[in-house]
């Protein structure tokens, strides 16, 4: 029994794979056509990882720098720094005077701004930087503080971050929407496809359920059929994505680098890949079921079961 079911499904695949050889250019379209529905969501991925890993690779220490009031003279602007520590929400408190304020703006820069007229009256106004606990709540905060007597504006360092964390929040959700809205394209053109060809051999089909064919008989070839599809256009998928990888790395490793991260993102693993294929796989399968399912479900009578 196993045997000739092994037999049978030999059979099926062999019709299918000189099916799709005989129609080559029918079949190259439809692969390339999946290939691109499947490598949309593969590209968005590989990007939504590849900034991940630039966010999740940085400095997460949450720190604000405090401007205080340039008018403050270097007593009370080092007080009213202090006194920002008093605040359960902050952890530490660094003060840093106009003048090495200045120095560490040349250190920075690279440039000597150490004239005389500047090393008597620097530009830059008394700084602290406060060092907070993961758990504070940075909006109110910094609303509170810029109404505190004697600080001039309140910037956070990392709200970047959080605005790229954001954007990566948004981009999870379009990376699913679009994956589900493909998928349903996917089996679409696969079900469109071979709908069209089985409403062509009908009348064949009609004749070999008088002989004894059943609809699993009749439908196996277009099974394999589909899962051929989808084979092929993982194929083109797995190709695409993995050349873009490679095309993206250098310029995502110089990125990684202006912000000390010495991480150069890799190709596709093969884990990815193999999960692309059978996915593929799966859904030209799927696509072909549907379009069986509809061709007998519209065209009565045909022997039910084998």
């Amino acid at each position: 029994m196993s045997r000739d079911l092994a037999h049978v499904h030999r059979l099926a695949c062999n019709q299918a794979a000189r099916f799709l050889f005989k129609n080559s250019g029918n079949t190259l379209l439809t692969c390339l056509l999946l290939g691109v529905s499947l490598t949309v969501p593969a590209i968005l991925a590989v990007l939504i990882l590849s900034t991940g890993q630039l966010v999740e690779g940085l400095d997460r220490e949450r720190t604000l720098t405090i401007f205080l009031n340039p008018s403050l003279d270097e007593k009370s602007a080092e007080a009213t720094a202090l006194e920002l520590q008093l605040n359960p929400e902050v952890e530490g408190v660094r003060y840093i005077p106009p003048q090495q304020a200045l120095k560490e703006f040349e250190q920075t820069l690279g440039l000597s701004l150490s004239g005389e007229a500047v090393t008597k009256t620097s530009p830059l106004p008394p700084t602290a930087i406060l060092n907070l606990n993961q758990e504070t709540d940075l909006a109110g905060l910094i609303d509170r503080l810029k109404r505190v007597k004697g600080i001039q504006e309140v910037v956070f360092d990392q709200i970047w971050v959080t605005r790229v964390e954001a954007v990566l929040t948004a981009a999870d959700r379009l990376f699913y929407t679009l994956s589900a809205l493909l998928t349903i394209g996917v089996l679409l053109v696969i079900s469109n496809m071979l709908t069209f060809t089985l409403q062509t051999h009908s009348s064949e089909f009609r004749l070999l359920t008088l002989v004894g064919a059943t609809q699993n008989y009749i439908a196996r070839p277009f099974l394999y059929t589909g899962l051929g599809y989808g084979l092929g256009g993982a194929l083109v998928a797995t190709i695409a994505t993995s050349a873009a990888s490679i095309w993206l790395s250098d310029p995502l490793g110089r990125l990684y680098t202006t912000y000390g991260i010495l991480l150069r993102p890799e190709a596709v693993a093969p884990g990815v890949i193999g999960i692309m294929i059978l996915l593929g796989g799966l859904l030209g399968w799927a696509g072909a079921r549907v379009a069986v399912w509809m061709f007998f479900r519209r065209y009565e009578p045909y022997r039910e079961n084998d």
